[in-house]
């Protein structure tokens, strides 16, 4: 059977993310339906962003190594309000 990780909003990519399982998170990366876009704004769409949430909890827990695998996807984007 064929898995989405995308689905429930990339929850996959989150709890790998949060619980420090750094090798899923990068093969979670490795799909292509898997967004990775970062944003800091105060835009409710912005704010929920999946990709943001895992490198919040991977930060929060201590785990650097997730947060180098999220920081190091070539499709990574971090913005800043409208300035970006």
């Amino acid at each position: 059977a064929r898995v989405d990780p995308s689905v429930l909003n990339q929850h996959a990519l989150v709890c790998s993310c949060e619980m420090g399982h750094a090798n899923v998170a990068k093969l979670l990366l490795k799909h292509p339906s898997i967004q990775v876009q970062f944003f800091s704004s105060s835009s409710e769409e912005e704010k929920s962003s999946s990709a943001e949430w895992a490198l919040r909890y991977a930060c929060q827990n201590g785990h650097a190594e997730c947060v180098a695998v999220l920081l190091a996807d070539p499709r990574y984007q971090f913005r800043r309000g409208a300035a970006a």
